[in-house]
C-alpha cells in the first residue's frame, strides 16, 4: 500500500508529461481547442464510412482552417478526437475559462459521442442488409453552421426507426418469401440494389437480360434444384427467364428510395421462380426426415473434414447449405443458418468447426439443439473414406470430370518447396507461350497475400469480361490466370474461394457479391504455392507442402500438382547461343 502512496504522490511531477501525451492530436491542440471551437460549429462535419466500403469503416472530424479559395479540409480520426477528449476533461480549468466556452466544450463532447452513436447505428443497417447503407461514405452534416446536438439527435432517432422498420420487414418477408433466407444479409443487400438498378432503368431490359443478373443470387436461393449432377440446370434458366418478367411488366414499380419494396419485390422474385420450377416438375415437396445428426470429428484437419462430408453426403454440400464456423461468426449470422435449416426441413445442411464458434455463439447453438432430439455418431480418422478413393468409383467426381465440367484447360498447382526454384518463372513462361499463340487472353497474375481479398479477383474478372464485349452468340473466352499464393495468407477464406470456383463455377465476394462465370469461358489456371521459412514458428502449419494443400482441399483434389512446368525453348531475344 505505501508503494502506491508513493505513486499517487508522484503524480503531479508526472502531469507535464501527461499533458505532453494528449497534447497534440494533428492540427487541434490543446492550448489551441478553445479558439477553434467556435470555428468547428461554424464549418466542420463528421463523416461516417461503412465497412463494406473499399477503405473500411470511419468515423472522423473534418473541419476547414481557413477559409480560402486553396484550402483543405483537415481530418481528425476517431481515436485521437477521443485523446483530444479526455485531454480537455483532464486538464483544462474550467474555473479559468469563460462559461460561454465551457458551454461549447460540453456541447462539443456531446456531438461527438451522438457522431459514434450515430455510426454504430448505420454499421448496424449495414449488417443486417440494408441496402441504403452498402459501403456508403457520407457526412452526417454540411459544415456550414449545422453541428449541432439538434440536428444529431434527430439523426440518431431516425436511424434506430430504420433499424427497426427494417428487422420487422426482414422478419416478415423471411416468414413470406422462405426462399431468401438462404442469402447471407449482405447477399440479400447486393440482390436488391440489383433489383433497384434493373427496375429503374429506362426502358426496363428484356426478361433476358434481367435473368443474367439475376442468375447467381437466384440459383444460391435453390440447392435443391442445382444439384451437383446438373441435371435442371436448363430447366432452372427457363423458369428463370419467367419469373424475370416480373421486372419487365411495371407491377412492381416503387419509389427509388423505397428499400423494403424492393425487399418485397426479391421475395416475389424467387416465389414467381418457386411457381415456374414447380410447374416444371423439379420442385419436391418439403417432408420432415430424420432428426439432426451431431457428427463428432475431433482433430481433422481441412482436407480429412471434407472428406468426410464427401462420406456424409456423397456430393459436395451446395454453398447454400454449409456454414463454416470461425471466432468472426455471429451470433446473428448462425441464428439465420438455423431458421433457413427449419424452413427446409427436407434439405441436408451441414454445420461445420462448431468448436470454433465464440462462446454467446456457442450458447444459441445450445439454445437451439435443446429442443431437438439429435442422433450422436462418432467418426475416426481411419473410417473415412478418401476422396480419391471414392473419385474412381464415381464419375460425377474425378478431377477430370470437375475441370471439364467448369471449363479448365489446365488446373496446375505447383508446390515446388525451396525458394527461387523457377515456379513463377515457369508459370509465366508458360502463359506468355499461350498468349504469343492467342490461345488466351491478356494473361492475369493475382497475388494471394495476407489481405487477400475475393474482389480484387472478380474485379479483374469483371473488367476481362467487360473489355471483350461478350454477346449470346460470342465464341469461347479462355483466360490465362497465375494465383501466386503466399504462406502468409488466410488460407480458410482462400479454401472458400477456391471451392466455389472449381466445384460450382461461381465466384463469392466477402461483401456479399455473387457471380456464376459465363459458360463460354474456359481457364489456363496456374496456382502457386508457397511455404513459410522452417524456422518460423507462427506458421509451422504452412511450413510443408502437403500441409499446405490439406488446408485447400479442393484444389488438392481437383488440380494436377507439378513441382514445376515444363516450357519448350523459344529462341528469341532473351536467349543466346554461344558455339565453339
Amino acid at each position: 500500500q505505501q508503494v502506491m502512496f508513493d505513486e499517487v504522490r508522484s503524480l503531479p511531477s508526472h502531469l507535464p508529461h501527461i499533458r505532453a501525451w494528449f497534447a497534440s492530436t494533428g492540427t487541434l491542440t490543446l492550448d489551441t481547442i478553445l479558439p477553434y471551437i467556435t470555428r468547428l460549429f461554424n464549418t466542420a462535419h463528421y463523416k461516417s464510412r461503412l465497412s463494406l466500403h473499399s477503405d473500411g469503416a470511419d468515423i472522423s472530424l473534418y473541419f476547414e482552417e481557413a477559409r480560402s479559395l486553396h484550402s483543405k479540409a483537415q481530418r481528425i480520426p476517431e481515436a485521437h478526437l477521443q485523446d483530444l477528449i479526455r485531454g480537455m476533461t483532464i486538464f483544462i480549468n474550467r474555473k479559468s475559462v469563460k462559461e460561454v466556452k465551457v458551454k461549447e466544450l460540453a456541447r462539443f463532447i456531446n456531438i461527438f459521442k451522438l457522431a459514434q452513436q450515430i455510426h454504430v447505428l448505420r454499421l448496424a443497417l449495414e449488417a443486417i442488409g440494408h441496402p441504403d447503407y452498402c459501403g456508403t461514405d457520407v457526412k452526417l452534416n454540411a459544415g456550414t453552421g449545422d453541428l449541432t446536438i439538434d440536428i444529431y439527435e434527430a439523426i440518431k432517432m431516425q436511424l434506430e426507426r430504420e433499424r427497426k422498420e427494417w428487422e420487422d420487414c426482414l422478419q416478415e418477408t423471411y416468414s413470406t418469401y422462405p426462399r431468401l433466407r438462404f442469402l447471407h444479409q449482405r447477399q440479400l443487400s447486393q440482390l436488391v440494389t440489383i433489383i433497384k438498378i434493373l427496375s429503374t432503368t429506362m426502358p426496363p431490359p428484356s426478361a433476358e437480360a434481367a435473368s443474367t443478373e439475376l442468375r447467381a443470387y437466384c440459383s444460391w436461393c435453390f440447392p435443391d434444384v442445382l444439384v451437383w449432377n446438373g441435371a435442371s440446370d436448363k430447366t432452372f434458366l427457363k423458369a428463370l427467364v419467367t419469373a424475370s418478367g416480373l421486372l419487365t411488366r411495371g407491377t412492381h414499380k416503387q419509389s427509388e428510395n423505397d428499400a423494403k419494396g424492393y425487399l418485397e419485390c426479391a421475395g416475389k422474385l424467387m416465389q414467381e421462380l418457386h411457381i415456374a420450377l414447380d410447374k416444371l416438375g423439379v420442385i419436391e415437396e418439403d417432408v420432415n426426415m430424420d432428426m439432426p445428426l451431431v457428427i463428432t470429428a475431433y482433430g481433422m484437419d481441412d482436407e480429412q473434414t471434407f472428406r468426410l462430408l464427401l462420406e456424409l453426403h456423397n456430393d459436395p454440400f451446395h454453398p447454400a447449405q454449409t456454414l463454416f464456423c470461425s471466432k468472426k461468426t455471429a451470433a446473428a449470422e448462425l441464428d439465420a443458418f438455423l431458421q433457413c435449416v427449419e424452413a427446409f426441413p427436407s434439405l441436408a445442411f451441414a454445420l461445420v468447426g462448431v468448436d470454433r464458434l465464440l462462446l454467446s455463439a456457442r450458447e444459441a447453438l445450445l439454445r437451439w439443439t435443446s429442443t431437438l432430439f439429435l442422433l450422436i455418431q462418432h467418426y475416426s480418422i481411419d473410417q473415412l473414406t478418401s476422396a480419391y478413393d471414392r473419385a474412381t468409383k464415381q464419375e460425377t467426381f474425378t478431377p477430370a470430370y470437375i475441370r471439364k465440367k467448369q471449363g479448365f484447360l489446365t488446373l496446375d498447382c505447383l508446390t515446388a518447396v525451396p525458394v527461387c526454384s523457377g515456379k513463377s518463372h515457369s508459370i509465366r513462361k508458360r502463359l506468355a507461350l499461350l498468349h504469343k499463340k492467342q490461345l488466351v487472353h491478356e494473361p492475369m497474375c493475382v497475388s494471394v497475400c495476407e489481405n487477400f481479398s475475393p474482389l480484387n479477383f472478380i474485379e479483374q474478372y469483371r473488367a476481362v469480361i467487360a473489355s471483350q464485349h461478350m454477346k449470346p452468340s460470342d465464341a469461347l473466352l479462355t483466360l490465362g490466370v497465375h494465383l501466386n499464393v503466399s504462406c502468409y495468407t488466410n488460407f480458410s477464406a482462400l479454401a472458400y474461394f477456391l471451392e466455389q470456383l472449381l466445384f460450382w463455377g461461381m465466384l463469392v465476394g466477402e461483401t456479399g457479391q455473387l457471380l456464376l462465370i459465363d459458360k463460354r469461358v474456359r481457364w489456363h489456371l496456374f496456382v502457386e504455392l508457397a511455404t513459410a521459412p522452417l524456422d518460423d514458428k507462427d506458421f509451422a502449419h504452412a511450413a510443408d507442402a502437403e500441409q499446405v494443400l490439406n488446408m485447400l482441399p479442393a484444389l488438392k483434389h481437383t488440380a494436377e500438382h507439378r513441382a514445376c512446368i515444363d516450357t519448350p525453348l523459344e529462341v528469341d531475344n532473351d536467349v543466346v547461343f554461344n558455339c565453339h
